[in-house]
C-alpha cells in the first residue's frame, strides 16, 4: 500500500489519512495542507503512541503534522517507510510503498 492510500478511522467511518493534519507552524505565512503535500520536505518522523508526528519544511518554515492510521499496515511499518524518506519531497513520500 502506498502512503497516499493510508486510511484513518473517524467514528465508525474511514477517511483518507494523507496528507497529514497540520498542528503547528513557525511562520505567519501559512502554506496549507495541499501545498505541503506537494512541495514540503519531510524533515523528521517521531512516534507518539499509535500516531506519527511529522515535521515538514516549506520555504523556511517548519510545520508539525499528525498522521493517524487504521491498520493495516502497522504503524511500525509506516514509521520505517517514512524515516527512509526523510529529506524527500512530500509528493514523493506519498508514492512510497509501505513494506
Amino acid at each position: 500500500m502506498k502512503i497516499k492510500d493510508l486510511r484513518r478511522k473517524i467514528g465508525d467511518k474511514q477517511a483518507a489519512a494523507w496528507p497529514p493534519m497540520i498542528y503547528t507552524h513557525t511562520q505567519v505565512k501559512w502554506a496549507g495542507p495541499d501545498v505541503l503535500a506537494k512541495e514540503g520536505i519531510l524533515k523528521g518522523v517521531r512516534r507518539v503512541g499509535d500516531r506519527l508526528s511529522l515535521t515538514v519544511s516549506h520555504e523556511g518554515a517548519d510545520y508539525v503534522t499528525s498522521l493517524e492510521v487504521q491498520p493495516p499496515p502497522t504503524v511500525n511499518a509506516i514509521e520505517a517507510t517514512l524515516k527512509a524518506h526523510i529529506g524527500k519531497k512530500m509528493s514523493d513520500v506519498a508514492e512510497a510503498e509501505v513494506k
